[in-house]
């Protein structure tokens, strides 16, 4: 009972009291102009502009005591330059050099294991966009564009650079961004942008903002920042990016010989303006993209992979209208409905490529509004006809925090044999509401067509978020009628009337131990009737009654799941097949992770009781080992053991295992391991990449790829085969 009322019953007073509206005046800190034609970027600061330039400091804590002044001091101090714009950034501490938390030393790192401080630049102070610089205190650079601190462009990766040092009394961080990646609206007088700064102190696991904000928002509330005042940037000019590459490939496959080839191709990035830019992809290559890691998946519907090819991220929450689950929390239910999804592109289903022969895209931002297109021509392969795959997108801004907008989708398959090409068409309505500072509604709805008359059918969605500091609650209505096919995007069922709702709590007291720093219940709820029939198929209730949060960063968390199941058809979860009928059943967990920054770091998730007619038991057990920031090693090992379950009584165990290794010479240096096994289909994958970054975004790859299997010959016997890669590529990057 005391758990439901905490969860329904938060005095709307508490919001009042820590939930703040952003300042009426913004902090304010003025650039200076440096004198010299280049700063040395060495993570010193000891040049002469430096001693001149205004600093920002008085940094406010946002955890663990929000509003009170932060522990450790914290200057930051921004020049600008003829070609680019400096930051240098002094972390004071008193811990040693050799504590300063740095797990590992790769790019776009999970910053809450990190000793690290980012920058969040909004220049076209619309309150709305943002593109984040952040760095740890060994260099590794993380970079991403937000939108609304809603929509994330996560693996962007800006041209820019930074430089680090350490002491006994303080670390440095020294950034350089050329103007040319930065994004502000034009004009030759002098700007005011927004500008927040934050530092995260791991030893106490402290964040600290320089403009303040409510812990229960994300950095990236511009709404909440400062301003970085007197800012002139020099005319640009041309603002071109040249960026071509070569490949090598030899592979060899089960069923071909031994293949090599030589490719060539070029992308071309050209900054029209201030507010638009216009992307050219020829021959595209995705080698050096990162190996999606396996899963086993004990769901009835398809695993959702995240987009890893750069050429797709840059801008990409532009056309992300969509609905998903919130990543940072779990909340929202587990309904997926996108009506663009850049995966299908270049990729079959299985993730093998396939061959991209050209591809533009242009994006243009303004106070106003946003627009952006994307034609890309897809290369035949064996099972996948020539493709042409059209995008275009626009939202209109309203009022402060409102947006409007529609997109439409194309995808036009040539013929292939005996199967004529038809055209798949995507229509899309959405908008974004924010009520207020804790309350927002967003909504979508997407009709779908085929040129050959098939796939006519529509989904549609609306949300209401309410976040406080004291509570998290959402709803979630939507609709996916049967025939609704997006083929260029993403929906994880069809036929469904789903409804989701749940909530947080955030419980903290001075009372509690030191150790603690917040109690956080939660409960979430999913209903899914079939739209065509209307009868219930599927119920999951999920609570959290216990969940600790410390203020290491560790936590501990007992979850309580009912199910009930309605299976119209046979269900094969990792080879056990279930039959149709109707399932109820209940299951318990645990989860248990220390301290993510420490050298060993654990995550333990353990689930028992029962699955559909009999009974299941799974484990994730994650450990990583990071001696020294050079080096860095990922275990993980998840194991579902089945128990009289389907229609064979099934007793069996499926094992996954993934074993990862970084070695880093620094941050631009690496070479990164990877080896996957499953039981299910006995498959071992190796994936080695050796990656140098010798100038700013240019690079050389080694990489080797591996995969091997077991399958039935003709006769009816088990045999083993592997498939073999191996790529060499270089890319340089040339900015005009």
């Amino acid at each position: 009972m005391r758990f439901l009322f905490l969860l329904f019953f938060v005095p709307v007073a508490s919001y009042a009291q820590e939930t703040f509206a952003p300042a009426a005046k913004p902090l304010q800190v003025s650039v200076s102009n440096s004198k010299q034609t280049a700063l040395r970027l060495d993570g010193k600061l000891d040049e002469t502009d430096w001693s001149r330039a205004q600093e920002a400091s008085q940094f406010v804590q946002v955890e663990p005591n929000q509003g009170q002044k932060s522990s450790f001091k914290t200057t930051v101090k921004i020049l600008a330059g003829a070609k680019n714009l400096y930051l240098g950034v002094t972390c004071y501490d008193t811990i040693g050099k050799k504590m300063y938390r740095t797990p590992d030393l790769k790019r776009d790192f999970a910053w809450r294991s990190f000793d690290m401080v980012a920058i969040g630049i909004d220049g076209f102070r619309d309150r709305r966009n943002s593109m984040t610089f952040a760095t740890n205190a060994y260099g590794a650079q993380k970079d991403y564009l937000s939108f609304d601190d809603l929509l994330f462009d996560g693996d962007w990766n800006g041209l820019w650079s930074v430089r680090t040092t350490r002491t006994d009394s303080n670390w440095v961080a020294e950034f350089s961004i050329p103007w040319k990646t930065l994004r502000y609206a034009p004009s030759d007088s002098i700007q005011n942008w927004g500008l927040n700064l934050l530092r995260l102190r791991r030893n106490s696991n402290e964040i600290s903002a320089w403009s303040p904000y409510p812990r229960v928002f994300g950095f990236n509330r511009m709404d909440y920042a400062g301003e970085l005042t007197g800012v002139l940037p020099p005319k640009s000019g041309a603002n071109v990016q040249v960026n071509p590459y070569t490949l090598f490939i030899h592979q060899k496959t089960h069923n071909k010989a031994v293949e090599s080839q030589l490719k060539a191709g070029l992308e071309l990035k050209w900054a029209i303006n201030q507010n638009s830019v216009l992307d050219l992809t020829y021959n595209t290559d995705f080698a050096q993209t990162d190996a999606d890691i396996q899963v086993n998946n004990l769901s009835r519907f398809s695993v959702f992979f995240p987009e890893k090819r750069q050429f797709f991220l840059e801008n990409g929450s532009l056309f992300a209208a969509n609905l998903e689950p919130d990543g940072r929390d779990n909340s929202g239910g587990d309904m997926i409905i996108q009506p663009f999804f850049s995966r299908r592109i270049g990729l079959d289903r299985a993730g093998n490529p396939i061959p991209i022969d050209f591809g533009a895209r242009y994006i243009n931002r303004s106070i106003r509004q946003s627009v952006g297109g994307m034609l890309i021509k897809q290369h035949d392969s064996d099972n996948s006809p020539a493709t042409t795959f059209g995008v275009a997108r626009y939202s209109r801004f309203v009022g402060k925090q409102n947006r409007i907008g529609g997109m439409v989708v194309m995808n036009a398959k040539s013929s292939l044999g005996e199967k004529t090409g038809y055209t798949n068409l995507v229509g899309m309505l959405d908008g974004f509401f924010r009520l207020s500072a804790a309350k927002t509604l967003d909504f979508m709805v997407t009709p779908s067509a085929n040129t050959n008359g098939s796939g006519r059918g529509l989904s549609s969605f609306v949300r209401y978020l309410y976040n406080t500091n004291q509570l998290k609650f959402w709803w979630v209505q939507s609709m996916v009628s049967k025939d609704y096919s997006p083929e260029t995007g993403f929906v994880s069922r069809n036929d469904v009337l789903g409804t989701n709702a749940g909530a947080y709590v955030y419980v903290r007291d001075e009372k509690f131990p030191k150790v603690l720093r917040a109690f956080e219940p939660a409960i979430f709820t999913g209903f899914y009737h079939q739209l065509s029939t209307q009868k219930l198929i599927e119920r999951n209730i999920s609570l959290i009654p216990v969940g600790v949060n410390l203020q290491s960063g560790a936590l501990f968390q007992v979850t309580v799941n009912h199910s009930y199941q309605v299976l119209g058809e046979v269900f094969s979860p990792l080879g056990v097949k279930i039959g149709a009928g109707n399932y109820d059943y209940l299951r318990f967990g645990a989860v248990l992770a220390n301290n993510p920054s420490r050298r060993v770091t654990y995550r333990v998730k353990h689930e028992w009781g029962n699955f559909f007619d009999g009974q299941l038991q799974t484990s994730d057990l994650q450990l990583g080992f990071n001696p020294i920031p050079n080096l860095a090693f990922r275990f993980r090992f998840t194991s579902n053991q089945f128990k009289n379950v389907g229609i064979a009584q099934a007793d069996t165990r499926i094992n996954l295992l993934n074993l990862e290794s970084r070695i880093a010479l620094n941050p631009r240096v690496q070479l990164v391991g990877l080896f996957q096994h499953n039981t299910q289909n006995n498959i071992n994958a190796y994936n080695i990449r050796f990656a140098w970054e010798y100038k700013p975004l240019s690079f050389i790859y080694l990489i080797w790829n591996n995969r091997s299997f077991e399958n039935l010959n003709a006769s009816g016997a088990s045999i083993r085969n592997a498939d073999d890669a191996i790529f060499s590529k270089i890319s340089w990057l040339k900015q005009f």
